[in-house]
């Protein structure tokens, strides 16, 4: 890709007067021919936090908020929300508000990008050892557009009749040792922007419900 980029030092311009270029498909207008990242973002309304692209005949250019560009006539600008992982998206935020009003939970942040979404208190339904215990969900980087997986319960229980439940095992999870549910959901069950954590949670529901 073309480096028309400096963190420090603004490159040197050819032309005098306004350079007009597009961000995001709209037209704007510069009389300095050198502009950061946050620059470029301010003049149209776009987030700091939010990514910026220059495009080329090789691609795209990343464009950090604190690196300088030359700016050309017909320059493209594009941006996109950032897709670094380590914070939920606002939907995802929602979603867990929304669910926490009803369970009271935890949310933590993991090193790989996941978040652990723990509940103090899961009722559990007639024909385990315990009514409650606590549950932990884990939201994968890219939720709310990749599903949850498996659920986990701590502490472990067993069913009345002192079985286990099929399809589970032991594993340590943040330094706890956590009964895993290796339950999955249906294909195509999952919809992004249909189905809810709060759908999720209710299919746990049902899967404990079989008590078996």
């Amino acid at each position: 890709m073309t480096d028309r980029s400096n963190p420090e030092t603004p490159p040197c311009h050819d032309s005098a007067g306004p350079v007009h270029f597009f961000i995001n498909d709209h037209k704007y207008e510069s009389v300095d021919h050198t502009l950061n990242g946050l620059q470029i973002k301010q003049m149209a309304s776009i987030p700091p936090t939010d990514e910026l692209f220059l495009g080329n005949t090789c691609g795209d250019d990343v464009v950090p908020n604190d690196v300088v560009v030359l700016v050309r006539k017909h320059d493209r600008f594009h941006s996109m929300p950032s897709p670094q992982y380590g914070s939920l998206s606002e939907e995802a935020a929602r979603q867990v508000s929304e669910v926490d009003a009803v369970h009271r939970c935890v949310l933590v942040a993991q090193p790989d990008g996941w978040h652990h979404l723990i509940f103090e208190e899961f009722g559990l339904p007639a024909g385990f050892s315990a009514r409650n215990s606590r549950l932990l969900v884990k939201l994968p980087p890219a939720y709310p557009l990749a599903a949850p997986d498996m659920f986990w319960l701590n502490p472990a229980v067993c069913l009345a009749s002192g079985a286990q439940p099929q399809a589970t095992s032991m594993e340590l999870l943040g330094g706890e040792q956590w009964q895993r549910f290796s339950w999955h959901l249906q294909p195509n069950y999952w919809q992004p922007g249909r189905t809810t954590l709060r759908d999720f949670l209710r299919a746990v529901a049902l899967r404990l419900q079989r008590a078996n």
